[in-house]
């Protein structure tokens, strides 16, 4: 942004509203520049957020899946070892 400064004779409520209308197009050029690299941030750590609760999610099925395969390990084991105790008696 180039800045370029002419001197006149102006009043004072003239450079008063010369000097809002200059803050007010520099605070809109810098929110055009800010506003869409927040958006993006904001949507890219909502995305991530969404793929480590997936993540989460995946781990405790895979876990629970894992349990319920010991479970029915022991309980054939289990079985197995009383149906030998029961042959050989």
């Amino acid at each position: 942004m180039f800045l370029v400064t002419k001197i006149v004779h102006v009043s004072n409520s003239q450079v008063v509203a010369v000097k809002n209308a200059i803050k007010y197009s520099c605070y809109h050029e810098c929110c055009d520049c800010f506003l869409p690299k927040a958006v993006d941030e904001f949507f890219s750590k909502q995305e991530g957020q969404k793929l480590d609760m997936k993540a989460l999610q995946q781990e405790k099925a895979a876990l629970k899946k894992l349990e319920n395969v010991k479970k029915d390990h022991e309980k054939r084991v289990g079985g197995l070892q009383k149906a030998q105790v029961e042959s050989s008696c």
